[in-house]
């Protein structure tokens, strides 16, 4: 049976996500293995992992993608737990975008876009409203899949107001 995407992802590409990012902040900023396994909030083990090629197997080449790790690196140490989300969902839209994982996905877009609107709704302001940098695509897609989010709402709560 061929993986789900978010199989795919759990199993392949967070761990590679996760090791490059690693492997940053120990060759970038002089970062030991349980230094950045903290930042991270992962475990000493599995940065050790990432080295041995246990996990993450795959290896990054491409310098752009490379340089905005290194970024996100750079944020993590900076900002640490605040940042490691938004900062993992960005380098992973930039891989799909760049075609390095076999699929496109956007259901984390999707969920996103929910919390997002639940949270403004109760006031509450979370990791999704901090500046996490999006190119001007990912921007027109994130504003159409909300304008999507809303005409489905407004699909179903109209025969509820019309019924009363």
């Amino acid at each position: 049976m061929k993986p789900t995407p978010c199989e795919y992802m759990m199993w392949n590409g967070l761990p590679v996500i996760r090791k490059e990012i690693a492997e940053s902040m120990i060759h970038n900023f002089d970062l030991n293995q349980k230094e950045a396994a903290k930042k991270l909030g992962v475990t000493p083990a599995a940065v050790s992992q990432y080295f041995s090629k246990k996990r993450g197997k795959f290896k990054i080449t491409d310098k752009e993608i490379l340089e905005e790790i290194k970024i996100s690196a750079e944020r993590i140490i900076l900002q640490e737990n605040m940042v490691v989300i938004p900062e993992t969902c960005r380098i992973c839209r930039l891989l799909l975008s760049k075609g390095v994982f076999p699929f496109k996905c956007d259901s984390c877009s999707v969920e996103i876009i929910k919390l997002y609107k639940q949270e403004k709704q109760e006031g509450i302001s979370s990791w999704v409203d901090w500046k996490v940098p999006l190119t001007k695509n990912e921007k027109m897609q994130l504003l159409e899949k909300v304008r999507q989010l809303e005409k489905e709402i407004l699909n179903e709560i109209n025969p509820v107001l019309q019924n009363r």
